[in-house]
């Protein structure tokens, strides 16, 4: 994924800086990316910028493109996966039916995703974004579970699985680094992990928000805010995004701005109904805010 991501940006980089060197601008407009495949819009925006500032212009576009570019490719790939035969289905097959439950954030979304997840990894044990995937629903049903050790102690499972493959994928790092800040509150090696995988990927906005969303929990708000607020701005419409809303809620609220606070929980609630936390901040921002009137 993040592979035809980069490929889709190195062609609109090449077009922009030809474009640039032969025009002489002093600005740049709009520019907008559609599936070769398809023909499916992918991405649109606007960047304005002095001729002077080309190269600076420049990564602010490959920033901004691949973090709008890679949630469509996925949707695009999930899309393809849900259109072949049940008997014709391989490990990455799986592992894209499963996103699309495991984003439900809903009971059976998650028991479903589970289900496929084994699926893919009983095919590849070694399947390192599966198992990203399966920590992530297991520190989902954290929130609701029963029986709380069970839940945590499978997403440490999928965690030092991926440790131990050793993927350079940030999404997959960064729901591993998640489930391991949850279970063990060692929160500042779940941060080395974010850092590893945006080392890789600067511009993922699921990597960017889990991170926001660990550095709140360590009490980091300012970088909290930081990566939220920068994840949102590079992808608004990535399935994680309720994770930076609900970082910037907490965030916010531990530097003493509850309204702030609570603009973010109910966008977080609005992105994933499903997401308790979210809710739970909203309930905490309204007492906050009383409080304070």
């Amino acid at each position: 994924m993040w592979t035809h991501a980069k490929s889709a940006v190195s062609s609109m980089s090449d077009i922009f800086l030809k474009a640039a060197f032969a025009e002489p601008a002093t600005s740049f407009g709009s520019m907008r990316n559609l599936s070769k495949e398809s023909g499916a819009h992918l991405w649109a925006g606007k960047f304005d910028g002095a001729i002077e500032n080309i190269f600076d212009l420049q990564d602010r576009i490959v920033a901004s493109v691949i973090g709008a570019i890679e949630p469509s490719l996925r949707g695009a790939e999930i899309d393809r996966a849900r259109r072949k035969r049940p008997d014709d289905l391989n490990a990455y097959d799986l592992y894209l039916r499963a996103l699309s439950h495991a984003y439900a954030y809903t009971p059976k979304g998650r028991t479903a995703a589970l289900e496929l997840l084994g699926k893919a990894l009983e095919i590849n044990p070694n399947y390192a974004e599966a198992h990203g995937v399966a920590a992530q629903c297991y520190m989902q049903r954290v929130w609701t579970a029963l029986d709380l050790s069970a839940d945590l102690a499978s997403a440490l499972a999928h965690t030092r699985a991926i440790m131990s493959i050793k993927t350079d994928d940030a999404s997959t790092l960064a729901f591993a680094a998640g489930a391991y800040a949850r279970g063990t509150r060692d929160y500042e090696t779940a941060i080395q992990m974010i850092e590893h995988a945006l080392a890789h990927n600067p511009s993922s906005a699921a990597a960017q928000s889990v991170g926001a969303v660990v550095n709140s929990w360590a009490g980091h708000y300012e970088t909290a805010v930081t990566l939220a607020e920068r994840s949102l701005r590079f992808s608004p419409f990535e399935p994680t995004r309720h994770l930076a809303h609900a970082a910037l809620s907490r965030s916010r609220l531990f530097q003493g701005d509850p309204e702030a606070a609570l603009t973010a929980a109910r966008r977080a609630v609005q992105a994933t109904p499903g997401h308790l936390p979210s809710h739970g901040y909203v309930v905490i921002c309204l007492t906050s805010t009383r409080n304070h009137s």
